[in-house]
């Protein structure tokens, strides 16, 4: 298949790179360009443990090397081997997306034993800073990158379009099927999209996708929200 990867460039090359050997041709559009934050204060606490939801805030929390001992809990793998190779020496994984990490810090965590880290980019999709006070954990949230939305597509992509060239489109993230979505609006191309399947991540990804739907798209959403098995969905489409 001809597939677009929609990911940040830092997280592309190396779905890129599986897909490819799979036999795959593989064009690269990230949609959001991470930036950041390097001067972001972490407030100095007694963290029980940390929070993060990508590979961008597991290396921005990272540079602080005095944290490395506290306790870690990733979104997913992807963001686990992150905050390994960052310097985290306990990484705990939770199932792919925002609501299986917060079912995992309340049956896990106790909230008396410490504030909780919540490492972030500006915009989330689940804010977990909101949702788990009610379960009694303090939550500190700091953002440490954003991540900037790209307006169109770029100049090969829309002749690729234009060519009918491209077979599916990879989305991770609501934001960024919004942004996708917004993108090909604006270079007029929503007729292009009833040529694709739209691989997403979770049902949120797939929901974020089909708002003020024009045209009938053709959406696939994978068994779990994990990397593997967004590269299942593409091996049976």
């Amino acid at each position: 298949m001809r597939l677009v990867i929609t990911r940040p460039l830092e997280d592309a090359a190396p779905l890129q790179s599986q897909l490819e050997q799979l036999g795959h041709e593989v064009l690269t559009e990230p949609l959001l360009s991470i930036r950041p934050l390097p001067h972001a204060t972490l407030p100095a606490a007694a963290y029980q443990a940390i929070i993060v939801t990508s590979a961008h805030g597991a290396r921005a929390v990272g540079s602080h090397a005095k944290l490395h001992g506290t306790q870690l809990i990733a979104v997913g793998e992807k963001t686990a081997e992150a905050a390994r190779e960052a310097g985290f020496r306990e990484v705990i994984t939770a199932g792919g997306d925002g609501e299986a990490l917060q079912a995992l810090i309340v049956e896990t965590l106790n909230p008396k034993a410490g504030p909780l880290l919540y490492a972030t980019g500006r915009d989330v999709a689940k804010d977990l800073s909101q949702t788990l006070p009610p379960y009694g954990f303090e939550v500190i949230r700091v953002i440490v990158y954003e991540a900037k939305a790209a307006k169109s597509l770029s100049a090969g992509l829309i002749a690729a379009l234009d060519q009918r060239k491209v077979d599916g489109v990879l989305l991770f993230s609501p934001r960024t099927a919004t942004t996708w979505r917004k993108a090909v609006h604006h270079d007029g191309r929503e007729e292009r999209l009833a040529d694709l399947t739209h691989f997403c991540l979770s049902a949120a990804v797939a929901s974020a996708l089909k708002e003020d739907e024009i045209i009938s798209l053709r959406i696939t959403v994978a068994a779990a929200p994990t990397f593997d098995s967004m590269i299942e969905l593409v091996g049976t489409a």
